[in-house]
């Protein structure tokens, strides 16, 4: 994502090294050389119990909140992290009924208006 004008642009708008593109100031499709990797994509979610309740929410996140802190500049160039964001990944588009939670885990949802 440009953070002078906020286009977005796949990964691969400066070629595949990302670390050289920002030290040669290499510019992307919108002209400008100041850019930052962030997840960006939407997800439906549906109700367990009423399959036709469904919401699509968009997220754009770069410092990894949504997948338990791991950055996208991490998964973009480290294969250890790009494993555990795939796993991630995949838990999140995961179909049908869940695993049983370890103990103790749970999750919470938080509605703002």
């Amino acid at each position: 994502r440009c953070r002078t004008c906020g286009h977005t642009f796949g990964q691969d708008a400066v070629g595949e090294d990302l670390r050289a593109a920002k030290r040669r100031r290499q510019e992307l499709p919108c002209g400008h050389w100041v850019f930052r990797l962030e997840y960006r994509f939407r997800l439906e979610l549906r109700d367990e119990c009423d399959g036709a309740e469904r919401l699509v929410v968009s997220v754009a996140d770069a410092d990894g909140e949504l997948f338990g802190g791991i950055r996208p500049e991490a998964v973009a160039f480290d294969a250890t992290a790009r494993e555990q964001g795939q796993a991630l990944v995949d838990g999140l588009l995961a179909c049908g009924a869940p695993a049983a939670p370890a103990a103790g885990a749970g999750h919470t949802l938080a509605i703002h208006r």
